[in-house]
C-alpha cells in the first residue's frame, strides 16, 4: 500500500522534544474505530493487535514481537482538513476533538514486519493526551493506552 506523503503545509512543531518523550513508554493497544478508510490488514488480522502492547523507548519501536531501532522521528502538527487529505478519515471518526493533534513519524513509517507484510505498528502515531494515542497502521486507525 502506498502511503501519502505529508502535505508540505504541515509544520514542524516547535516542541517536537516534548511529543518524542511523551511517546516513550508501554501502550496497550485497546480498540479499532470504525472509519470510511480502511485498508491493509484484513479484519481478522486488525482484531489480533487488539490487547497487544507498542513499547517506543528513545532508541527503539518493539511491537509485533519485534524490536527495530529508531532511525527517524518526524514531528508535525497537523490540522483536521490535513488529517482528512491525508488519511481520508476524519479527526470526528477518531474522537479528535481540537483544531489540531501532533503526529510523530518513525522510520518514515517503514522498520520492521507485521503480519509479513506490513511494517511494525506505532510508526505512525497521533499524540490525544498524555495517556492516549492514536496508531495509524495501513490506513487502520487504533486507540492506544498508556500502561500503568
Amino acid at each position: 500500500m502506498l502511503i501519502a506523503p505529508i502535505s508540505s503545509a504541515c509544520h514542524s512543531q516547535s516542541s517536537s522534544g516534548d511529543a518524542k518523550h511523551i511517546i516513550q513508554g508501554s501502550w496497550v493497544i485497546k480498540s479499532i474505530y470504525t472509519t470510511q478508510n480502511v485498508e491493509g490488514p484484513d479484519p481478522s488480522q486488525q482484531k489480533k493487535l487488539v490487547g497487544t502492547q507498542v513499547a517506543v523507548s528513545a532508541q527503539s519501536l518493539h511491537a509485533c514481537g519485534q524490536s527495530v531501532p529508531i532511525k527517524s522521528i518526524e514531528v508535525h502538527q497537523v490540522s483536521s482538513d490535513e488529517f482528512l487529505t491525508n488519511t481520508r478519515a476524519r479527526f470526528s471518526e477518531v474522537e479528535i476533538h481540537s483544531p489540531s493533534v501532533t503526529e510523530v513519524i518513525m522510520n518514515n513509517r517503514q522498520a520492521g514486519s507485521c503480519f509479513q507484510v506490513f511494517p511494525l505498528p506505532g510508526q505512525d502515531v497521533y499524540i490525544k493526551s498524555k495517556n492516549e494515542i492514536l496508531i495509524s497502521f495501513e490506513g487502520v486507525f487504533y486507540k492506544a493506552v498508556r500502561k500503568k
